[in-house]
Formats: structure tokens, C-alpha cells, sequence
């Protein structure tokens, strides 16, 4: 017989939503939620980076994009940058503020995926799945 505990769509969307609900309530405190986190992680990473280009890399709509942006200015996490040789360009930049939280929050996201996949061989199997989603 079929069981829905054995679909691996079920499974992964379950695991899926497991560690986001650990996640958002761990990163109240800082009053972010996973997608502002991955933005600033992002903008660590590519410093300088354009919210469009942002956008399309995390696959975030322009609207969202902008509030999100928004917000994370509001709380002094990250800022818009003009670029001197076309104004219509800003660079995102992270604050002093916004790199404060990256290490604790990337440690919180660490514990909680430790917590819910347990080993390595687990990740390197979400990995590779990860992986061919585009192909």
C-alpha cells in the first residue's frame, strides 16, 4: 500500500518546513526572517551588488525586492550606494550593524540544519538535488 510517508516531495517539503519555523523563530531577536537573512548574506558575498541582480539570483520579484530592501535600511542592517557613473544604479552594502549578525545567525542556520538532517551524507545528498534543479 501507498503511503504519503513515503513520498519524497511530502518529505521534503515537511523537512522544509521544519527548519523554517526553527529558523524564523530563531532569528526574531534580530527582527529578520530567512529571506532578509539570505539577502544579507548575498550582498556579503557580492558586495556592490545591484537589487536587481540580487533579485534574480535569489529569485525575489522587484516589488518584494525593494520593500525588503527597504526594511533591512530601516534597521541599519545593510544601504544603498549610488554608483558615480550612472545614478540610476545603487550598490547594496552591508553596515557594520548588518555584518554584527551575520555569524550568529549563520551559527543559528547551522545548529538548526545540524539538528533536522543530522550527518553530512544527508546534506550531500540535498546538495546534489539542489544542484540539478536547473538542469
Amino acid at each position: 500500500m501507498k503511503s504519503i510517508h513515503e513520498d519524497y516531495g511530502f518529505m521534503l517539503h515537511k523537512i522544509t518546513e521544519k527548519m523554517g519555523n526553527k529558523f524564523i523563530k530563531a532569528l526574531e531577536p534580530y527582527k529578520i526572517k530567512p529571506n532578509h537573512f539570505g539577502i544579507l548574506l548575498l550582498v556579503n558575498e557580492y558586495e556592490n551588488i545591484d537589487q536587481t541582480k540580487a533579485g534574480e539570483i535569489l529569485r525575489t520579484d522587484r516589488t518584494s525586492m525593494v520593500y525588503i530592501i527597504d526594511y533591512l535600511e530601516e534597521l541599519n542592517y545593510l544601504k544603498r550606494v549610488k554608483n558615480p557613473k550612472d545614478r540610476r544604479y545603487y550598490g547594496l552594502h552591508l553596515t557594520e550593524k548588518g555584518k554584527e549578525v551575520l555569524d550568529p545567525c549563520w551559527n543559528i542556520l547551522k545548529e538548526i540544519e545540524k539538528e533536522v538532517l543530522g550527518g553530512s551524507k544527508e546534506k550531500e545528498v540535498l546538495k546534489r538535488i539542489y544542484e540539478n534543479l536547473d538542469k
